[in-house]
């Protein structure tokens, strides 16, 4: 920006050179006037220039930022599969992060399929008339599954489900444990199953923290026949070293063994909704065993009133009529007999007269 003071002395001196030459000094003043008028347009023609251009840079930041919003929230959704199964196709969703490309099945034998569709049930809290699905079996060996499910990444890993019957399930869902792809999904008794893939066994170079989603054995193999170490309490951490596909073995204070991989979590948010969901529905039913002892009390305490009640009426009514003699008083004739009668008051408060 030029110095405005220059302007003023160039004016000052055009005044002067103007006076020289017999002009007056109210022309030079207004020459000045209007030399200052057009230099403040140009100053506000500047400012309103440069506010514009400010404007336009912040609206495209604002574009920016809300491109990088809405391409962050769609790269945060999990994609979806078709999966055409049992004459129908389902929805899978994955959620392992790996790309899975395609999802499809491949026919094999019914003989073949001698297996169960889904292992590792090894919860602690298996109730003993529930034993037999501590083996590590979830479910009952199928007849029905007649196809093994491939699900190829985009650089052609193949993951491979054996004995796979999507037959009533619901909300399928791909995810993954420390290189493992598992597929889960929820059965008609509401019930949440796994499916493992056919994979080695693997060691991992550096162990991995995880979370107990249920309160779960601790075995010395991957096996539920294996011999019971200890129990890992919901919501608390322990360090994966590897494991099968089902089964990740663990070590937790001074115990390593095998845990049911579908108990773990790398998401300790989600063992902590587990925490509270069982905390929630452990309330409940202790409200309602209290509910349940009050009312059971209150008819006991009933019953036992109307007993009494019946007890004594019965016990009432054997004497006199359900009344008892309170005092009796003779009466003799005035004839100088010994006939008379008696004046009998009983606990009800009647009075009867018996001849004698």
């Amino acid at each position: 920006m030029k110095n405005p003071f220059s302007k003023k002395l160039g004016s000052v001196l055009l005044a002067a050179l103007l006076g020289v030459s017999g002009l007056s000094n109210a022309f030079a003043a207004a020459v000045y006037a209007e030399e200052a008028q057009t230099e403040n347009a140009a100053e506000v023609l500047e400012a309103e220039e440069t506010q514009t251009e400010e404007d336009t840079a912040a609206e495209s930041l604002d574009e920016g930022e809300t491109d990088t919003e809405s391409e962050t929230e769609t790269e945060t959704e999990a994609p979806q599969l078709e999966l055409a199964a049992d004459s129908e196709t389902v929805i899978v969703t994955d959620e392992t992060g790996l790309g899975i490309a395609s999802l499809t099945f491949e026919t094999v034998a019914d003989s073949e399929n001698e297996e169960t569709t889904a292992d590792g049930e090894d919860s602690a809290e298996v109730s003993a008339e529930d034993t037999a699905e501590d083996s590590g079996d979830a479910a009952e060996t199928s007849e029905e599954a007649s196809a093994v499910l491939l699900a190829v990444e985009a650089d052609g890993t193949v993951h491979t489900f054996e004995n796979v019957s999507l037959t009533g399930f619901s909300g399928l869902t791909l995810v993954e444990k420390i290189g493992f792809v598992f597929l889960k999904g929820t059965d008609e008794a509401g019930d949440e199953k796994y499916f493992y893939e056919t994979a080695e066994d693997v060691e991992l170079e550096t162990p991995v923290t995880m979370y107990t989603v249920g309160m779960v054995n601790i075995r010395e193999e991957a096996s539920g026949d294996s011999t019971l170490l200890g129990t890992a309490e919901r919501g608390s951490e322990v360090e994966v070293l590897g494991g099968t596909s089902s089964w990740f073995k663990v070590t937790q204070g001074d115990l390593t063994g095998y845990v049911a991989a579908r108990y773990l979590t790398a998401d300790a948010s989600e063992a902590e909704a587990a925490v509270e969901a069982e905390a929630t529905a452990r309330a409940a039913i202790e409200a309602a065993a209290a509910a349940q002892a009050a009312a059971a009390a209150q008819a006991a305490a009933a019953a036992a009133a109307a007993s009494s009640s019946s007890s004594s009426s019965s016990s009432s009514s054997s004497s006199s009529g359900g009344k008892t003699e309170v005092s009796r008083e003779a009466v003799y004739d005035c004839d100088g007999s010994d006939h008379g009668y008696y004046i009998v008051t009983y606990s009800d408060g009647s009075v009867a007269y018996i001849d004698f």
